[in-house]
């Protein structure tokens, strides 16, 4: 994704429209090598440059009409693409959550069905940080 932007955004944007043309464009950027941001890798390559440009040109899609409908519909359709900032915060809080039938995190769900997240655990394989 860095490499992307590099490669599309050289002009300050605002980031309403710079995030539907950094997606559409992506679209084509992805079916050749790109330079790797920091300049000391060999340049990147999509494993599978169909399928991203099939995703990217989806969200291209969303973000541009997320531009043109009202603020509600908006939040639904970026939520949507993006996730939750609120199941995201209740993750990595520890919160319980649960997957209902649709593949959707429920957050605050009590009883069986409830799962708690595992917090990140760092561990550089020494003996005092391995994980219990």
């Amino acid at each position: 994704m860095t490499a992307l932007a590099l490669t599309l955004l050289r002009t300050k944007v605002d980031h309403a429209t710079a995030t539907p043309y950094y997606l559409a464009q992506a679209v084509q950027l992805v079916h050749k090598p790109l330079g790797d941001p920091a300049g000391v890798g060999p340049d990147i390559e999509t494993r599978n440059p169909t399928e991203a440009s099939r995703l990217l040109q989806e969200a291209a899609d969303i973000t541009a009409r997320a531009l043109q409908v009202n603020d509600t519909e908006a939040e639904q359709l970026l939520n949507g693409l993006f996730g939750d900032p609120a199941k995201t915060i209740a993750l990595i809080s520890g919160r319980s959550v649960r997957v209902n039938g649709n593949g959707r995190l429920v957050v605050g769900a009590t009883g069986a069905a409830a799962l708690r997240s595992v917090p990140p655990v760092r561990s550089h394989g020494d003996e005092g940080h391995r994980a219990a």
